[in-house]
């Protein structure tokens, strides 16, 4: 931009060059450049991963929360069926290679 608002100008000043209509484009361009072009707001210092964590711990104290207010599931509790044992190797088989992520 800078290298743009010292360089243009020289142009703007030949008729032969540069048109009216070029020339009012220019200059609109280099009064909206700054709004356009400028940075965008300073990003909070906070990572992705600690607002992850805020939404996650958010997200346990509500389950936590509607645990204990369902007493009404509670007393409706389903059974899972039984999950065979060829199954359950199969699936994991393939999990029990991948540590563990903190």
């Amino acid at each position: 931009m800078e290298r743009l608002k010292r360089d243009i100008p020289k142009f703007l000043d030949n008729p032969r060059v540069v048109t009216d209509i070029q020339k009012s484009w220019w200059n609109e361009f280099f009064a909206n450049a700054e709004k356009t072009y400028s940075i965008g707001p300073e990003k909070s210092p906070a990572w992705l991963l600690d607002d992850l964590l805020v939404i996650k711990k958010r997200a346990m104290t509500e389950d936590v929360e509607n645990t204990n207010n369902s007493t009404n599931l509670q007393n409706q509790e389903l059974s899972n069926p039984p999950i065979p044992a060829e199954i359950s190797t199969l699936v994991q088989g393939p999990l029990a290679n991948i540590p563990e992520v903190y």
